[in-house]
């Protein structure tokens, strides 16, 4: 099935509005998290919720079994919502724009680190730290290992590429080489 990103905004703009009306932001984000992770496994149960040959009151049982004293009941009715509207499917869509809408509010923008290696804590907040005196802005990192790296640092924000990876260097020198017609 589809994903509507139209759909996809509304659901996570409804969630995030009655969350903070009833001043249980944190507590939404919360469990949006653990549901996050438990959906990230695509497992029997996604399979199950998204499947349209079964019946939609066994889909409801099933989330009144697993998850009713377990999730904040906000989170719940919009799963109980996704599932009668056929919609369940764009779950990990819509927790995942609620997060962004938080960060938007709070003034943080989105950027991924690509590194040839894993960086120790405390290599992720210098970086951090220095991103954010160079840009100006506040991020919300996450930091991705690509081992097709030789070797520096590719950060994408926004419509933003930095790119100083060794591969990135290489290239740049080919073409001035390439220009001075020295290859």
């Amino acid at each position: 099935m589809r994903i509507e990103p139209v759909a996809v905004e509304n659901w996570a703009e409804a969630i995030h509005r009655a969350a903070k009306k009833a001043d249980q932001l944190d507590a939404v984000l919360a469990d949006a998290r653990t549901l996050r992770q438990l959906y990230q496994r695509r497992g029997k149960a996604a399979a199950f919720l998204e499947g349209p040959q079964f019946r939609r009151q066994d889909k409801h049982t099933f989330l009144i079994r697993i998850f009713r004293g377990r999730l904040h009941p906000l989170l719940l009715s919009a799963l109980h919502l996704l599932v009668d509207k056929a919609r369940i499917n764009h779950l990990p869509f819509i927790v995942e724009r609620l997060f962004e809408r938080v960060d938007e509010e709070l003034g943080l923008v989105r950027g991924k680190v690509f590194t040839a290696v894993s960086l120790s804590e405390d290599g992720c907040r210098y970086l951090q730290e220095h991103l954010e005196a160079f840009s100006g802005l506040k991020f919300r990192l996450s930091f991705w290992v690509d081992p097709d790296l030789i070797g520096g640092v590719r950060v994408t924000y926004r419509d933003v590429l930095m790119d100083t990876t060794v591969r990135s260097r290489l290239l740049e020198l080919r073409e001035r080489l390439m220009e001075r017609k020295i290859v």
